[in-house]
Formats: C-alpha cells, structure tokens, sequence
C-alpha cells in the first residue's frame, strides 16, 4: 500500500510541472478503480454480494487471460506467462489501496510523515 500511496503523491505533487511524474498513470489506476467499484456495487445491488464477487472474480480471470493471450508469442512458457499475467492484474489491488488511501487523507487534511513509513522505522531499528 505504501507503493500506491507514494506513487499517487508523487503523481500530484508533480502533475503541473513540465514534465509530469506519473500524473497520467494514477488518472488511469483511479479510473479503473472507480470503475471496478462502480461493477462490484452495481453488481450487489442487482444480483446480491456473492454473485457481484463471482462477476469480479470472472472479471480478473478474463483480464488475466487477456493478458496471457497477448503475450502467446514470447520466448516464455506457458507457467512463466500465466503468472505473469496473474501477477499485473492482482498487483493492482494494493496499488489502489495506497492510492484511496492517499485522496482520502487529503480530503480528510491528512498528511504522512516520515514516522508512518516502514522503510523510517526499518532504518531507524539500525
């Protein structure tokens, strides 16, 4: 989580520069973001909780079958793509994590210091 939540901070704290870190990448993570919890509440709402877990669970599975469809023709073998696609996609679930939890923190007026870091503690335990 930590990972999505530096990656949205750094995408804002730059996005009006001339070159803009990463801006266009959270856009993309939130809409797709938005959109999976626009599916997963619409879902619940029409067919109930555990069809609308089944819907993203096929939803993940399609994309990772995408995925290791586009990726047919490498050098890798059938595991090596298979897990690779299955690890794209389910990465995404703490990178909008960190990312949620960053607008929400600066909606709340929130800021993290350095003390809430892991890596800070990791360092200062040396």
């Amino acid at each position: 989580m930590l990972c999505g939540y530096a990656y949205a901070e750094i995408g804002m704290r730059f996005r009006k520069t001339p070159i803009p870190l990463w801006r266009s990448e959270v856009v993309w993570n939130l809409t797709q973001l938005a959109a999976v919890g626009i599916a997963l509440v619409g879902c619940s709402l029409l067919a109930g909780p555990f069809l609308a877990a089944a819907a993203v669970l096929a939803s993940f599975l399609l994309l990772v079958a995408r995925k290791a469809w586009q990726m047919r023709n490498s050098d890798q073998d059938r595991l090596s793509i298979l897990t690779y696609a299955f690890h794209t996609y389910l990465v995404k679930v703490p990178l909008w994590a960190g990312h949620l939890r960053y607008f929400l923190d600066r909606l709340r007026g929130r800021t993290r210091t350095a003390k809430a870091t892991v890596l800070s503690e990791w360092k200062r335990a040396e």
